[in-house]
């Protein structure tokens, strides 16, 4: 392989490519995936022109299962990247067997499906059902908290209020220029303090998420990476002004980074055992270095210094070098580095921090030779690729 354009410094920045994690108040059962998208995991119907189709029906087995376990298969399935219509019918079918319960797995589930299929009704109810739920325990407590957390943060991101103007995408968002507004009145003053409203209703559900997290022992890590996951996924709204965007990426660098003891040579046996077994470190380790991604980009999206930037995401970086053996990471990897090479003031750092990232991909390619994400990306940064 060879590069054909020497540097790119002003190469164009790149987003992660991420898996939906799974954070549920309960064990999920691990179903083998061996039907195509658009079947559910269990389909066995011979017949079955696939599950995804217009009017969805489930096959027997799944349909037979408790409320639980269809909204444990829904997030597995999510997870696997089958299609959207499928995961809410599972999720809508466990509802219909909650029906009456009051629980914070039911609770669970109306959240799930609110972020879903983006309907804030959902989230509200599930909030509401938690607030007349008595918690037990601190696990119960914690579930609790994610739950209203993660509702007020679907709110924000589907009140209109809060997105980016779509004539005027690159307005100034200071303080300054919402100050001058509120002093004209009218609707700019009405357009300030709904602003000022889901900036503070934001604060408070990723404040409401980080204390049920801190309630959580290590054997829970699961749930803050499917945490971290829901903040990178699901919730990278690129409507959203960019301050409140930036709120959400720092929030879960933060919970990442706060819950990982991170040294290198943890995480190269970390990073080494990740395909011989389960290893939910691992994958919090993984969900870190996703939102090192995103915060990267938004903070430069904000404006914010590049060795600012560099500094933060230092800990993402030198854990992804001991994970050099595994192509994923090399990805992460070379778009952490692609975003820095577009906010470093020095030239050399630049041309450095582009280059390390065509030889993350360029490992990536080795690792998986036939990963076409992997294979364009090197191609858009000018690079041959020996098929």
């Amino acid at each position: 392989m060879t590069t054909r354009n020497g540097t790119g410094s002003g190469s164009g920045k790149r987003a992660a490519s991420s898996s939906a994690g799974s954070v549920a108040p309960r064990e999920t059962a691990k179903r083998a995936r061996k039907t195509l998208i658009g079947h559910v995991s269990d389909c066995a119907d011979s017949d079955c022109a696939g599950c995804a189709d217009g009017g969805i029906a489930l096959g027997q087995d799944v349909a037979n299962l408790s409320a639980s376990e269809l909204s444990a298969m829904a997030e597995q399935e999510d997870a696997a990247g089958t299609d959207r219509a499928v995961v809410n019918k599972l999720y809508e079918t466990a509802l219909e067997k909650f029906a009456g319960e009051r629980s914070l797995a039911h609770a669970w589930t109306l959240l799930r499906l609110a972020e879903s299929v983006d309907f804030n009704e959902y989230a509200t109810q599930a909030s509401a059902m938690v607030d007349k739920i008595d918690t037990a325990d601190n696990k119960e407590k914690a579930q609790a908290l994610v739950i209203r957390g993660r509702a007020r943060v679907v709110a924000v991101c589907l009140d209109q209020a809060n997105w980016r103007d779509p004539l005027n995408d690159d307005s100034d968002e200071s303080d300054g220029g919402d100050d001058e507004a509120a002093k004209i009145g009218g609707s700019s003053d009405n357009s300030l303090r709904k602003r000022i409203s889901g900036e503070q209703s934001l604060i408070q559900g990723l404040d409401e998420i980080a204390d049920g997290l801190k309630l959580l022992d290590k054997d829970s890590i699961a749930m803050t990476a499917g945490t971290v996951a829901f903040f990178t996924t699901r919730h990278e709204r690129r409507l959203l002004t960019r301050g409140l965007r930036l709120k959400i990426m720092d929030s879960a660098l933060q919970i990442a980074y706060s819950s990982l003891g991170w040294d290198t040579q943890r995480n190269a046996e970390t990073s080494n055992s990740a395909s011989d077994k389960p290893n939910a470190e691992f994958d919090l380790s993984v969900a870190a270095c996703k939102a090192a991604v995103y915060w990267a980009l938004a903070a430069a999206d904000c404006k914010i210094q590049g060795s600012r930037i560099e500094a933060r995401v230092e800990p993402a970086t030198r854990f992804l070098e001991t994970a050099s053996s595994d192509a994923e990471c090399c990805k992460l990897r070379a778009q952490i580095l692609i975003a820095l090479s577009t906010v470093l003031d020095e030239e050399d750092a630049a041309v450095e921090a582009f280059e390390s990232a065509v030889e993350a991909l360029q490992q990536a390619h080795r690792i998986s030779p036939n990963d076409k994400d992997v294979i364009n990306q090197l191609e858009d940064l000018g690079v041959d690729v020996e098929v």
